[in-house]
């Protein structure tokens, strides 16, 4: 299923793969890292780290979903037309 389809609103399976995608990601930054480096030290993760990188995710996803919401919401040809 498209969003577009969907009226704008991501489904169950999009969510995890997006959740998945981004666990990936880090996961492959942290095995990679090291080998360009060449030391692994600064990358322990404890649990203060997941937090703040929880949160910044989460501010970054609003800080760019929270533009693209209300723009969904305009119609083009009265945005066209106030300009």
């Amino acid at each position: 299923m498209s969003v577009q389809k969907s009226g704008g609103r991501l489904s169950d399976s999009q969510v995890t793969d997006i959740t998945l995608s981004g666990a990936l990601a880090m996961a492959a930054f942290i095995l990679i890292t090291p080998l360009i480096v060449g030391f692994r030290d600064p990358y322990r993760l404890d649990f203060a780290a997941f937090a703040v990188y929880g949160v910044l995710t989460i501010v970054v996803v609003l800080a760019a979903a929270v533009p693209a919401w209300r723009a969904s919401r305009l119609e083009v040809v009265e945005a066209l037309q106030y300009e």
